[in-house]
């Protein structure tokens, strides 16, 4: 989960390496990639979160440009990939091939991950599928795609933390539904197309970040960008294409050293899914912070950057 579509996106800069547009293996999609820091340093692969989201400018301030290699690209459907927002071969089983596509076509033997909450989550499918090409792994606000994550959220788990946002979500559902919000929303904008619950679904996340949240979203018009809301209802309608507890089930073939950070705080993601990997790991550290579930709440963001510094 995690939307970060409303960010600018992100630009080419004084450290960028080089900029890419890699066409995937199934000719459809066009994949914006870009490489960024140091080429000598060990390479790290950015997973953004959402689905749905895209890479931002704000994703390279927890790095030293001077010190890491960080290759950031904007998955299927989002950000400067094209075409926008589309679902035709979006699932995360393509996603996996394309980062095996980025490996190769940067020549990479292996690399890092580092990815929050849905970024985790795709980050922990493609180690397991290809445990050998990973070094490390660096994850917050992890989030497995269990039924039981994405119903929690949409049933507003956490409303008696914030019962505004939850009354949010709640706006235009019907009586019947009120068990069930984000379903309500997430069915009716998938069969029916409607742009208010797209903008419901999606923003009533965005309300619930960080543990001080103080965002407010615009107004509801016509004219919302439903990227964000098409592809992070397409993919909890399907539990994110991976079968159930599939990411726990499979946890021990990852034996690389694996770094989780996740506030205690966490609206969006629960804490005790994070601490139920960390136990299934056999080579993790978990790191509690006072924090939200966004990356960039301020206690994540400097035990991320500590991390970075002292690992790569």
């Amino acid at each position: 989960m995690d939307k970060k579509g409303i960010n600018k996106g992100i630009n080419k800069d004084e450290f960028t390496i080089a900029e890419h547009r890699f066409k995937t293996n199934d000719g459809i999609h066009k994949l914006y990639v870009q490489e960024w820091g140091n080429p000598d340093g060990t390479p790290i692969l950015f997973l953004h979160g959402g689905p749905g989201s895209r890479c931002s400018d704000r994703h390279k301030i927890p790095y030293n440009p001077k010190k890491h290699y960080v290759i950031f690209f904007d998955q299927r459907g989002c950000g400067q990939s094209q075409p926008n927002a589309s679902l035709k071969h979006n699932e995360t089983n393509y996603l996996i091939e394309d980062m095996e596509l980025i490996r190769n076509k940067l020549k990479l033997k292996s690399f890092s991950i580092n990815g929050g909450s849905w970024g985790s989550t795709l980050g922990l499918c493609y180690a397991i599928a290809h445990p050998d090409r990973v070094i490390s792994m660096v994850l917050n606000g992890v989030f497995l795609a269990t039924k039981a994550e994405i119903e929690w959220f949409e049933r507003g788990g956490y409303k008696q933390f914030f019962p505004e946002v939850f009354e949010f979500l709640a706006t235009g559902v019907p009586d019947s539904h009120l068990n069930n919000p984000g379903a309500y929303h997430r069915q009716k904008f998938i069969t029916e197309g409607r742009k208010e619950s797209a903008y419901r679904y999606s923003e009533a996340e965005l309300k619930v970040l960080r543990l001080n949240n103080q965002y407010i979203p615009p107004p509801y018009s016509n004219e919302y960008d439903t990227t964000y809301g098409t592809l992070i209802t397409h993919y909890m309608d399907k539990a994110c294409f991976i079968k159930e507890n599939y990411i726990l089930k499979n946890a021990s073939k990852l034996t690389m050293p694996v770094h989780i950070v996740h506030g205690r705080y966490d609206m969006v993601c629960q804490p005790i899914n994070a601490y139920n990997l960390h136990k299934k790991l056999p080579e993790s550290n978990i790191y509690w912070t006072m924090a939200g579930h966004a990356g960039s709440d301020r206690s994540n963001f400097d035990v991320l950057s500590t991390i970075y510094q002292l690992i790569y």
